[in-house]
């Protein structure tokens, strides 16, 4: 039996054994991204968020491995910002919760609905970027859960080419035709479909496979049964109950001329009857290059919180691109230096347990 769960190491503070992470909800077939071209000086239509069915809504998706679960974060004193997290001037809500109005042509504030829980959220309907301001942004959502600081990002890329600027597009839904990635039933499954997208447009000719980061290494899936279901030629990936343990990561390696293009997405199964205490020696995800984030794992029953004995862990820490930067397996603890987490911006450490 293997549980995991994945930890994402920021440049700001977090809480819990919570993980910190943003939901998006956008059309198919469109990514949170931007495409402008210097030449005619015009953002691409399919990459306009002016207009209504390109325009994206995040949500703050903080993960709770005590409650097995995403958890809804206070509304009392939230805050969004644009790029600059605590600044003042970055904040997007004013006093009274509702968005300023030097942010009301670019958001509007909203909810998202999935799994029975509703979660506040922020839809962008302006353009982020301009022939003045062609930096790619970042959206952070401040609150607190339980007394615990819940901060969560998302980055939206901004593409400068005449050319033709590919990008990997990622769906994931849930039997409903929900946009999700948690399953929370044992009948429950979501399917993921990929495809290379050139400007929010499908490129022909391309090949697909699919991948599963176990034991340090990407891994191949084939249809199993009760486990996975590939389709559509590798392009679609149908994972159930027993393909999914805690929190693991995936990803489509997609041909085209002979580049390779991938994405990773992560997804959980929250109704696990254990969960992984990560043991982090840093008590937030916010670290300096001068220190080291170490990890001494124990796993407890969810229902009645006792430690349990017996489970060997084994680790991985990939950038945001998935390659992995180091791993370790049959062993109590882990470390990632502060010197590694500034020069990938982004780390994510993933550790399963095993019995």
């Amino acid at each position: 039996m293997d549980i995991s769960n994945i930890d994402t190491l920021y440049a700001y503070d977090d809480g819990d054994v919570i993980t910190p992470g943003m939901g998006l909800s956008i059309s198919a077939g469109h990514v949170l991204a931007q495409y402008y071209d210097p030449q005619t000086k015009k953002i691409s239509s399919d990459s306009d968020f002016t207009i209504a069915a390109n325009q994206p809504t995040v949500y703050p998706t903080p993960f709770s491995a005590k409650a097995g679960t995403y958890v809804i974060p206070d509304a009392t004193g939230q805050q969004w910002y644009l790029n600059n997290l605590d600044a003042d001037s970055a904040g997007i809500l004013d006093a009274s919760g509702a968005v300023k109005s030097a942010y009301s042509a670019l958001f509007t504030k909203t909810t998202y609905s999935v799994n029975g829980k509703t979660f506040p959220a922020l839809k962008i309907k302006g353009n982020l970027c301009s022939a003045t301001d062609l930096t790619s942004k970042t959206i952070y959502y401040k609150s607190v859960y339980e007394g615990k600081q819940v901060i969560c990002k998302i980055d939206i890329p901004i593409n400068v080419s005449v050319g033709t600027p590919y990008e990997v597009v990622i769906s994931c839904v849930n039997e409903d035709g929900v946009n999700d990635s948690v399953i929370d039933s044992d009948s429950e499954y979501l399917d993921l479909t990929a495809y290379l997208s050139a400007a929010n447009s499908e490129v022909a000719g391309t090949s697909y496979k699919w991948q599963k980061l176990i034991g340090g290494t990407w891994t191949d899936l084939t249809t199993k049964n009760g486990l996975y279901t590939v389709g559509n030629s590798g392009k679609s990936l149908r994972v159930y109950d027993a393909g999914l343990d805690g929190i693991e990561s995936f990803r489509p390696v997609i041909t085209y001329n002979g580049q390779t293009y991938t994405k990773v997405t992560v997804l959980a199964d929250t109704h696990d009857p254990f969960y992984i205490d990560m043991g982090r020696n840093i008590s937030g995800q916010s670290i300096k290059k001068s220190e080291t984030v170490t990890y001494t794992p124990k796993v407890y029953d969810r229902s009645s919180s006792t430690l349990q004995t017996g489970w060997t862990f084994s680790f991985t820490a990939t950038d945001n691109d998935g390659t992995v930067i180091s791993s370790a397996s049959a062993k109590t603890s882990f470390s990632v230096t502060g010197t590694t987490i500034y020069e990938k911006g982004t780390v994510n450490v993933s550790i399963t347990a095993s019995k």
